[in-house]
């Protein structure tokens, strides 16, 4: 299994930073492969579901993402369920 993980540090509130990156429809802003986001709820709590397309070398993947864990404003994990039965976990 590949496992990529990095850290950055922000100058900005805890609360502005979980605004945008709990927003799927930012996800255009720092996913290069992604194309779209489907039936994303107004606000992600737990167990908050939607759909991403995202496009590898010209194929469309759909990606259903679950919002399994939530500490806000600082910590969320969203799993996701690929093709081929893959599997994604976002901290």
């Amino acid at each position: 299994m590949t496992r990529v993980q990095s850290a950055i540090e922000i100058d900005a509130p805890p609360e502005r930073v979980w605004a945008v990156v709990m927003d799927p429809r930012r996800l255009a802003d720092w996913v290069t492969i992604h194309r779209r986001v489907d039936d994303v709820p107004a606000r992600l709590t737990r167990g908050s579901t939607f759909e991403q397309t995202l496009n590898l070398r010209g194929a469309h993947l759909h990606v259903l993402w679950t919002v399994v864990d939530l500490e806000e404003p600082r910590r969320a994990v969203w799993e996701g369920q690929g093709p081929a039965h893959s599997r994604a976990s976002i901290v």
